[in-house]
């Protein structure tokens, strides 16, 4: 939360990932579980609210916040770019708790994931939500089947989510698939961008990029 107060008083938006916990609450984390993080032991799905907020972020006092945290303390103020980290083949409960919370948060937002198949729950249920399909070379996602990462680097899955914006790896750029949905008028966000040489490199392909650990 300290991270978002500082983002507030620059008056930046802010990205974020979200991870379902066991009671269906929508914490923000980003990693599957807690060790690296924290030093705790876990993954996030067989965790409930209560045991997350027993656990600190390492080298700080800074506990785990749950969704519904930031959009109270954010009120519309700057605009929120959701990732879902919704795992394979478990679609619909973060999105359900997601929806679910923004129905009645007043501000500016959107929604995106590397799961097509998360975007196309968005799709057919908060269709109002702007959708971003999120994707790298998937290079070292070696959980996947070749053929799987190839559809995903390719974005040749986007006839399940239809995006409004692509967000890409910065490392895997310039891409023909980014080019040609560029061309098809789709917004391109890199990610991450971590320095303003990085952020000169890619403006030919991206109309924005997500970025940490400097003031651009």
């Amino acid at each position: 939360m300290a991270a978002f107060r500082r983002a507030l008083e620059a008056g930046y938006p802010i990205e974020l990932d979200l991870r379902v916990l066991r009671d269906g609450q929508a914490a923000i984390f980003h990693d599957e579980t807690l060790e690296r993080m924290t030093g705790g032991k876990g993954r996030l799905k067989d965790l409930a609210t209560s045991r997350i907020k027993k656990e600190r972020l390492r080298g700080t006092d800074q506990a785990i916040p749950l969704f519904e945290e930031l959009l109270e303390l954010v009120s519309g103020r700057v605009a929120l770019l959701v990732e879902l980290k919704s795992l394979e083949g478990h679609v619909g409960p973060l999105e359900e708790a997601v929806a679910r919370l923004l129905e009645r948060y007043e501000g500016p937002v959107a929604v995106q994931s590397f799961n097509p198949r998360s975007m196309g729950w968005f799709r057919n249920g908060a269709p109002h939500l702007s959708r971003g399909q999120l994707a790298s070379g998937f290079l070292d996602s070696h959980h996947l089947p070749h053929w799987k990462r190839l559809m995903l680097r390719h974005l040749l899955l986007n006839r399940i989510s239809q995006p409004d914006f692509i967000a890409y790896d910065v490392g895997a750029l310039p891409a023909k698939a980014v080019d040609r949905c560029r061309a098809k008028g789709l917004p391109i966000l890199g990610w991450t961008v971590t320095g303003q040489e990085t952020a000169r490199r890619i403006r030919p392909w991206c109309d924005n990029f997500i970025f940490e650990g400097f003031r651009p």
